[in-house]
């Protein structure tokens, strides 16, 4: 996969979905954005490429059996070449916290698939939730000390890095990524933003780019 191919078809993806007017109501959760996304892909990408939604990755070969999750939302392979596509979708202002704390770990797992020798992959995360893509104009102090590299470097800093940990409720748990990935968020439409991470090495194989002027039966 030539670099930058993974993030140019998911933003490819939102603005077809914005494009299509496919309704985002209160009800909309991240399974049914994972859907449009698979039906997205296999209408666009060369027949040659098999799209696969809830992929148990511990049965493929190679894969590392210490991996932060055992199923990934989506799998494409294309010849010899696999990559994988997490998608998020948050909504729940009560626990945007944690929701920052899941993005960190698909960017881990999916590290995790890449080092297993996934192509440049990629993770989706949607918001209706102002304090994820508000950069905040001061370094946050929450209430919480432990969890204040995650808010730094999500709300002030807006690039995820090293290791992040959360204590709130019953959840007390900590992820660590290897790179760093800046957070550029754009709307989609109305309340809700995106923001596109690609993950992993630049490979000579690339997956075609959907061409928009295509619409869906």
């Amino acid at each position: 996969m030539r670099g930058n191919n993974m993030k140019k078809i998911l933003h490819h993806f939102c603005q077809w979905l914005n494009a299509s007017s496919f309704p985002i109501q209160p009800w909309t959760n991240e399974k049914t954005i994972q859907n449009q996304l698979g039906l997205f892909l296999n209408y666009w990408l060369p027949r040659t490429s098999l799209v696969e939604l809830e992929v148990n990755v511990m049965r493929l070969p190679g894969i590392n059996s210490r991996l932060r999750k055992k199923e990934a939302d989506i799998v494409i392979t294309n010849n010899d070449t696999r990559s994988g596509i997490e998608v998020k979708y948050w909504k729940d202002p009560g626990t945007y916290n944690i929701g920052m704390f899941r993005l960190y770990e698909d960017v881990c797992f999916v590290e995790q698939l890449c080092d297993s020798g996934f192509a440049t992959s990629g993770v989706l995360f949607l918001t209706d939730i102002s304090e994820h893509y508000t950069k905040m104009s001061r370094v946050p102090t929450p209430k919480n000390p432990e969890n204040s590299i995650l808010h730094t470097t999500f709300r002030y800093d807006q690039c995820l890095q090293g290791t992040v940990r959360i204590k709130t409720g019953g959840l007390d748990d900590s992820v660590t990524i290897s790179n760093r990935y800046p957070l550029c968020w754009r709307r989609l439409r109305g309340n809700t933003w995106y923001v596109v991470i690609e993950i992993g090495t630049i490979l000579p194989q690339p997956i075609p780019l959907p061409r928009l002027t295509k619409s869906p039966p």
